[in-house]
């Protein structure tokens, strides 16, 4: 028997993510927690850079207001929805509840 696959685009504020899903990949399948993965990831990234002048502190804020807003309320609603599903709350581990 053949496996099947798909390749599945999701879009976290204008960046495409190309998911390849695999039968039994359940990680995979969660786009929602692959978007926001994204997301959160350029958010903390942004956070965690210097503002050394004022045109770098605006460029950073204006990429932290894109990136990071709702992402508190999102990483929430991702765990209460994937409460059941270990392997995708251990990718949501290790980023902060309340950065905004």
């Amino acid at each position: 028997m053949r496996a099947h696959w798909a390749l599945r685009f999701a879009t976290a504020s204008g960046l495409s993510l190309a998911l390849l899903v695999l039968p039994g990949a359940s990680f995979a399948r969660t786009s929602r927690v692959a978007a926001f993965i994204a997301e959160r990831d350029l958010c903390d990234h942004f956070r965690s850079e210097a503002p050394y002048d004022e045109d770098r502190a605006r460029l950073l804020a204006a990429q932290m207001k894109r990136y990071c807003r709702g992402t508190d309320r999102r990483l929430k609603a991702l765990r209460a929805r994937y409460a059941k599903r270990p392997e995708v709350l251990a990718k949501l581990a290790d980023y902060e509840d309340s950065i905004e």
